[in-house]
């Protein structure tokens, strides 16, 4: 069968099999007043939503069933089904094994397929999964490995970055988190606050200005904020994933040591790599400062990263991508490595002592392949790649010496 323009539907029980239902302008299939329906192999074919799922003036539960259906419009403007609970009915509705072609995403869903109004009287199941709402900000994925649950925030916002750097500071059983970073991220130029009912960091409405390269407040609170103090002083031991994604606009000002957008990161667990910064200030008046990792210690792997417009002051070990990163000889969780990152001819990097465009310090550890283009200046030790680089000591339990190596690196940025 073929039905075109603006079709009711009606009746108790309804089921309609492979037909193909042809919208024209902006015309659509309105389910009305059937209380339960089911649509298998059908085609849907319009210029912007096809399905109304709405009842007017009538109160009950209705069930709508889409089964191997295929949605196809001209106009890029709707989701292919709209679900509209606010009018006394409340429904169920069953998407399976259905494609679609050409819709927007839901202004509610976010889903090219359905879009929902009163979400309280809907219940949409896709495939046999109940849909939830997805949070805009993150959404946590556990997964079992080797019989530990393991943690990840998957954030697409600045709210949820400041989400993940709260848990991770601030609640116990969430010290090993994971972090995937799904979008380019821009970080308000307003200054960070605590949220402790909320768990949460969240951004105020006092602006932040930059003079003379020192921002007037901050809008980050460093992941392992080792100033927050307690257990470990807040260490991270987590997964960071950038995805090649980019974070714009840090901005940090601070009167304690260790500053940088990750503060301390630690052992074998914990790894940075595929992330972007830029337009970063980050100025602190004590050592171990640097636009990405402040300070980072046995067997980090902090991998292709990049910064452009990137600009850092800080006293000793300050670096413009790492401030200080260190194998300790009593461990033996294996050697730090930066691998594969630079910082761009736009930005700078300032400090006293041990002063690198890629990192302040290397101590028995590893930099390879990276490059700097940055201005940087300091007193003591100054180096384009690294301010310096000295080995320390023998693995307490392998008896080898820790060396530091920088390898197949290349400078070409000021030095002053």
């Amino acid at each position: 069968c073929n039905f075109e323009n603006y079709i009711m539907f009606a009746g108790d029980v309804t089921i309609v099999d492979n037909c193909v239902f042809t919208g024209k302008y902006n015309s659509y299939f309105w389910t009305a007043t059937a209380n339960n329906i089911t649509f298998n192999e059908c085609e849907f074919n319009g210029v912007e939503r096809i399905v109304k799922v709405c009842t007017v003036g009538n109160s009950g539960e209705r069930t709508v069933t889409f089964n191997d259906c295929t949605f196809t419009a001209t106009e890029q403007k709707k989701a292919a089904i709209e679900i509209d609970g606010t009018k006394g009915s409340s429904y169920k509705v069953y998407i399976n094994r259905c494609n679609e072609t050409g819709f927007a995403p839901g202004e509610f869903t976010g889903e090219t397929m359905f879009n929902i109004e009163g979400m309280e009287n809907v219940e949409v199941y896709v495939d046999g999964e109940l849909w939830k709402l997805r949070n805009p900000h993150y959404e946590v994925i556990e997964e079992i490995v080797d019989g530990n649950t393991i943690k990840t925030y998957q954030v697409y916002t600045a709210e949820g970055l400041a989400k993940f750097s709260y848990m991770q500071n601030n609640v116990a059983e969430e010290r090993n988190i994971n972090l995937e970073i799904m979008n380019d991220i821009e970080l308000p130029q307003f200054e960070i606050a605590a949220d402790g009912d909320n768990q949460t960091y969240y951004f105020t409405n006092k602006p932040i200005t930059v003079t003379d390269g020192v921002p007037s407040g901050s809008n980050w609170v460093a992941i392992g904020d080792y100033n927050l103090g307690g257990e470990n002083n807040r260490w991270c031991y987590s997964k960071i994933e950038g995805n090649g994604k980019t974070v714009r606009g840090l901005r940090m000002t601070s009167t304690s040591p260790i500053t940088a957008f990750v503060a301390y990161i630690d052992l074998t667990t914990g790894s940075i790599s595929n992330l972007n910064l830029d337009d970063a200030v980050v100025h602190s008046t004590k050592a171990y400062t640097a636009g990405l990792v402040a300070w980072m210690g046995d067997g980090v792997a902090v991998k292709n990263c990049h910064l452009t417009n990137v600009h850092v002051n800080g006293d000793d070990n300050t670096g413009g991508v790492v401030g200080y990163c260190v194998t300790r000889h009593w461990n033996d969780f294996g050697t730090s490595l930066i691998e594969k990152c630079s910082i761009d001819n736009s930005s700078t990097v300032n400090g006293d002592t041990n002063v690198g465009g890629i990192v302040g310090r290397n101590y028995g550890s590893i930099v390879k392949d990276s490059s700097n283009e940055a201005s940087i200046a300091g007193n003591n030790y100054v180096g384009g790649i690294v301010g310096q680089s000295l080995h320390n000591g023998t693995g307490r339990d392998s008896g080898l010496p820790l060396p530091s190596y920088v390898i197949a690196c290349k400078n070409t940025g000021k030095i002053t």
